[in-house]
């Protein structure tokens, strides 16, 4: 089966160039959220000081901050370098699904005669669909997980559709605690805001004018929310969970 094993060589080149893209996404959002972050803080913290000259050391950073990342989003967040993980996904998950199909003799692999040059069609169809990723391509870390021999229905079983379920239900885990946390952060700030506006209608302006500390807590809680929006960690914990209640019924 040397055309079953060039399909899972390829495909856990594929799923690592898509493990490599995404933690380089995620890397990004989480700068940029730092920075918009930092730089809201000291934007806000300068405008409440009295002294122009203790303003300008914070008013630099803050500026520095916000353009770093509106470089930083429009270099490595772009639309392009999303959809050069999303075609590196395609790619791996089109092959595991030959393979499985292949490995299974299910459907147009059920004919001996044919099937080997199905599958070295198929693989030859998805390495141009995937052209463009020659630069990015990574060298597979483990072996993927495509079978290299035939199986049997319970070995399908344990091959595909219980590593399927473990792996929506592990993946919506781990975004359920930044999603949990960053909720917590934007209801806090929030509240926050909603305090300092009152205090600062009462107390009137000092020394330290808090009023401005309104918008920027305003600021950061909709950064917060576009923070989860672009990463969809909501979105994302549902769709897995969902997922895998569905493969686990088909069991």
């Amino acid at each position: 089966m040397a055309v079953l094993d060039r399909i899972a060589d390829r495909q856990a080149e594929f799923s690592q160039t898509v493990n490599v893209l995404k933690s380089r996404l995620d890397r990004a959002r989480w700068l940029c959220f730092a920075l918009s972050i930092g730089g809201a803080t000291l934007a806000a913290v300068a405008g409440g000081l009295p002294n122009d000259d203790y303003r300008a050391y914070l008013a630099w950073p803050a500026a520095a901050m916000l353009a770093i990342a509106t470089f930083v989003t429009g270099r490595l967040l772009s639309k392009d370098a999303v959809t050069l993980q999303v075609k590196a996904r395609m790619a791996s998950e089109a092959l595991k699904r030959e393979a499985f199909l292949y490995a299974t003799a299910a459907g147009a692999y059920s004919d001996p005669a044919k099937r080997d040059a199905l599958l070295a069609a198929a693989l030859d169809t998805v390495e141009k669909s995937a052209e463009g990723l020659g630069r990015y391509q990574e060298k597979a870390t483990g072996k993927g997980s495509c079978p290299r021999q035939s199986l049997d229905a319970a070995g399908y079983d344990a091959a595909r559709l219980d590593a399927q379920i473990r792996y929506y239900g592990n993946s919506a885990d781990k975004l359920a605690k930044p999603s949990r946390w960053l909720h917590r952060a934007e209801f806090v700030l929030a509240g926050l805001a909603a305090v300092i506006t009152a205090v600062a209608v009462s107390v009137g302006k000092g020394k330290f004018d808090i009023a401005p500390l309104t918008a920027v807590l305003t600021t950061l809680a909709a950064t917060v929310l576009a923070h989860l929006q672009a990463a969809r960690y909501d979105e994302n914990i549902v769709s897995f969970r969902a997922t895998a209640s569905r493969l686990a019924n088909l069991q």
